[in-house]
This record gives C-alpha cells, sequence and structure tokens, in this order.
C-alpha cells in the first residue's frame, strides 16, 4: 500500500497548495502537526509511505498522536488487532489478542508498535514501542513484546 500512502501524501498537497508533490504534502503535514499542538521537532518526514530511512519520529511523538487521535473512532477502526487481523494478527499472545490495537512498522533492524492497550480495569492507554538494531529474529522479538504488554493488562 506504499503506492497509496505516497499518492495519498501527494494529494494532501494538490488539494490544499496546488502542488501534487512530496514537497507539498510535507508542507501540510507539518502546519497539521502543528496546528494540532503536537511538537514537530520530535517527527521528520521525507516521503508518504515512510520508506525512506531519512524519515524519523520517536516514540514520544508517535504515543502522544495516539492520545490525540483517541476520539477519532474512524481512525481507531483502521487500526489491526493483536491476533485477529492484518499485522498485528501475529501479535497473538493469549492476554493480548483483541485488547491491544496499533500500527506496526518495520524494516531491517526495526520493529515499530504504537496504538492502544484496554486493561483489565477498562482503561485504555496509548503506548509506542521503538525497536532499532534489533538483529535477533522477528519472531523472537514480537513475542518479547507481547510479553511486555500483556504486562500492562
Amino acid at each position: 500500500m506504499n503506492l497509496f500512502a505516497e499518492s495519498i501524501f501527494n494529494f494532501l498537497g494538490y488539494n490544499y497548495l496546488q502542488s501534487y508533490t512530496n514537497d507539498a504534502g510535507i508542507q501540510v503535514l507539518n502546519t497539521f502537526v502543528s496546528q494540532r499542538k503536537l511538537d514537530s521537532k520530535q517527527i521528520k518526514i521525507l516521503d508518504g509511505s515512510g520508506l525512506s530511512r531519512l524519515n524519523a519520529m520517536t516514540p514520544n511523538f508517535a504515543a502522544t498522536w495516539f492520545c490525540d487521535f483517541y476520539s477519532n473512532k474512524d481512525f481507531v477502526a483502521t487500526l489491526p488487532i493483536a491476533g485477529v487481523s492484518g499485522t498485528l494478527r501475529s501479535l497473538n499472545q493469549s492476554g493480548i489478542v483483541s485488547r491491544v490495537m496499533a500500527k506496526s512498522g518495520s524494516a531491517e533492524g526495526v520493529v515499530n508498535y504504537a496504538g492502544y492497550i484496554n486493561t483489565n480495569s477498562g482503561k485504555t492507554y496509548a503506548f509506542s514501542i521503538f525497536i532499532n538494531q534489533a538483529y535477533q529474529s522477528r519472531a523472537s522479538i514480537k513475542r518479547e513484546i507481547g510479553i511486555l504488554l500483556e504486562s500492562f493488562i
């Protein structure tokens, strides 16, 4: 879906600035981040697909983003569910199945998750886990992340 993401990003530039380019998409995104009062120093986006190795985001920015968008049910509905759907299907420790909704991101040596966790007390918390230079097997990293998330339930 990276091609779609890139196209949507460029279309944002066209829709708001009449320029179908990455630079215009970046400008629109930066304006949006600023309007939401998110810390723009914690994010660097150079493309719409997220494939550029120069893109960067802090875990704090990701968690803050998820806090900010929790009331947007359309946004939340797009997130894969642990043990059930999408990229979280294999994140299936019994304690977190259907209780974690998150966006994943990965590349060689990178495993990231950010989203929401529903606890036994009925509360929902935003979280972000960013692992860089992760050269163990992806399965073992996911298992450890699942164990960590389960400890919060």
